[in-house]
């Protein structure tokens, strides 16, 4: 039995090749910026069925934008290779090496968080190494000049004892217009800055507004022309700086951001006008120029939790209709073909779970792609979500697909609204030849593909681990009975350090306390995180810069806490997982207590 630890060995990096195509993980464009630059960070999913998206919150960070998803799919000698993008852009509030904690969501039904990223902001403007601000929000820049009706408009002139610098303030504002001040988690909110001005100027933007605590959708118009509107009885024109759709990702106060704006105004001697000027419309020398820069007033948006939500809830949020179609209505046995559910309306559709299908039996479905629209030109924003079911049947006939049922929160409503497609009729006409059907999510389909040498041989491995496990309990059978208790003390009652947090989670067992399990382990990680270290597991990334030779251990114990958080609340998980959390649980703070 000596020679099976190196075909254990082999089985860990079969398992540990097969692992790396399935991946979540976090990466930036760039690990060194200064301290006026933006980054685009990632988390990406490579391979794996991703759902019920979080952001972790970003301390030292300012949300520029996103996150905006995109996803892939490519064939490649007949192996399926599909990838999941969530696309941020960053500012840093502070100089020195910074955290980007890794996001969190459900993978393949199993909370999952991606890895932490440190990035090195520099003590100077800006860096070769950076990224540039994102395209789709409008560069610091200057303004054309704003046509008025007028040539000169009347408050341009100064009479005696007028302040130029006044004028400006009474003439000029900036402005941010919100579509409501109160709204739910997820519901999206219309937010417009303005620059408003009845004199001539010419305007900068020197500091545009950057969001934390939301996603966002870039709408700002690339051609942003200048229009007139009154505000309180006078006639303005009017320049969007900024238009954008946030969507708040908490409950609580969301304070919105100022934008800044540089004018420069020329002023004219107002006891110089006479109707000969204004007949011939003389140039006239301007006596003063002053440069005001103006900002908005922050406004705050309350937000509420939504309420406990039912059964079935898809995590969509606004108003929205349901229909069903196929993608091939001439479709037969040696074909494959997509059934398509489509949800279109106003709100936010980002965190929308699959719809589950119910099957006729001679009908089989597979992993199911989706995209994600938005009509930027109408407002409220239009979205629309295609989730694409790849399916296959064995025989002809015609078949029945039940009712999908879509269960969204309505804002407007301050309710949950339950919506159904009609009852979808296939009629399958026979095929001239075998059908080939689509592999499922990661799978492949060719034998010459490394996948199916590395499943073969994790197989193998395996079966040779339980007959060597067997092989090992049966010769521990045979020991004498006081030799095994012996054994069983001396495993128990070794002595470790941190006995008493490591005895309350030998404690816990999932299978005798499946409901609050998951409360306990939390509370028992959070109690020793802040009797050691004095910290939260949010402080984790920070304290872990400091102290590299517990950094591992310390990630490994934010992934247990992030996940208790997670599946606390969730009526059903796996115990065997459960069990390993704690498994794993013990092992981290072991290390930690030795470290």
């Amino acid at each position: 039995m000596k020679s099976l630890p190196p075909l254990f060995l082999c089985f860990a990096i079969a398992l540990a090749v097969s692992a790396h195509s399935q991946s979540f993980t976090t990466r930036a464009e760039a690990l060194t910026i200064g301290k006026k630059d933006a980054v685009q960070v990632d988390y990406v999913a490579d391979n794996v069925s991703i759902e019920q998206f979080t952001l972790p919150k970003f301390t030292n960070w300012m949300v520029v934008s996103g996150p905006d998803e995109s996803s892939s799919t490519l064939v490649i000698n007949n192996s399926l290779k599909q990838n999941t993008t969530y696309t941020l852009i960053l500012q840093p509030l502070t100089t020195g090496k910074i955290v980007v904690p890794g996001a969190t969501a459900l993978i393949n039904n199993k909370p999952k968080t991606s890895n932490p990223l440190v990035i090195e902001v520099k003590n100077a403007d800006h860096l070769l190494s950076s990224v540039n601000p994102p395209s789709q929000a409008p560069p610091t820049s200057l303004l054309d000049l704003f046509p008025m009706q007028d040539d000169l408009p009347s408050g341009q002139f100064l009479k005696k004892g007028e302040s130029a610098i006044n004028k400006i303030k009474n003439n000029i504002v900036v402005r941010l217009e919100l579509s409501k001040t109160n709204c739910f988690v997820g519901e999206p909110i219309l937010a417009t800055y303005k620059l408003c001005t009845r004199l001539k100027s010419t305007s900068k933007v020197i500091k545009q507004p950057m969001f934390s605590g939301c996603t966002v959708v870039e709408l700002t118009d690339s051609e942003m022309s200048s229009h007139v509107e009154k505000i309180n009885g006078l006639e303005y024109n009017v320049f969007v700086i900024r238009r954008v759709q946030l969507i708040p990702l908490n409950a609580g106060s969301l304070t919105l951001p100022q934008a800044q704006v540089e004018n420069k105004v020329s002023f004219y001697d107002a006891s110089k006008i006479n109707y000969r000027d204004l007949f011939y419309d003389n140039s006239r020398v301007p006596i003063e120029s002053q440069t005001v820069t103006l900002s908005n007033q922050p406004q705050t948006i309350q937000v509420r939790p939504l309420p406990p939500s039912p059964a079935g809830f898809s995590g969509a949020i606004g108003s929205f209709n349901i229909s069903i179609s196929a993608a091939n209505q001439n479709f037969n046995t040696a074909n494959t073909n997509n059934l398509i559910i489509s949800v279109a309306g106003v709100g936010n559709l980002r965190n929308m779970k699959w719809l589950p299908i119910l099957w006729p039996q001679a009908l089989e479905g597979f992993e199911p792609q989706e995209n994600i629209e938005y009509d930027k030109t109408s407002l409220p924003v239009q979205v629309a979500k295609n989730i694409i079911y790849p399916f296959t049947a064995d025989k002809k006939g015609t078949y029945i697909i039940p009712p999908v049922q879509f269960i969204y929160f309505d804002p407007s409503q301050e309710k949950y609204i339950s919506k159904a497609t009609s009852s979808f009729a296939i009629q399958i006409l026979p095929g001239n030849k075998k059908v080939v059907k689509l592999p499922s999510f990661n799978a492949v389909t060719s034998l010459q593909n490394p996948l199916y040498i590395i499943i073969g041989i994790c197989i193998l491995a395996l079966l040779m681990g339980v007959f060597w496990f067997n092989a090992r309990k049966k010769s521990k059978d045979d020991q004498p009975k006081d030799i095994q208790k012996e054994i069983i003390a001396n495993e128990v009652m070794q002595p470790t350090p941190g006995e008493d947090y490591l005895f309350q989670l030998r404690q816990l067992n999932p299978y005798a306390d499946e409901a609050s399990f998951y409360k306990n382990l939390s509370k028992n990680l959070h109690s020793f995180l802040k009797e050691k270290y004095r910290l939260e597991p949010t402080q984790i990334p920070d304290y872990s810069i400091q102290h590299p030779q517990s950094a591992d251990a310390l990630q490994q114990l934010k992934e247990l806490t992030d996940k208790c958080n997670l599946v606390m609340y969730t009526p059903f998980f796996e115990l065997d997982e459960a069990m390993q959390d704690r498994l794993k649980a013990i092992e981290v703070m072991m290390k930690l207590q030795q470290g």
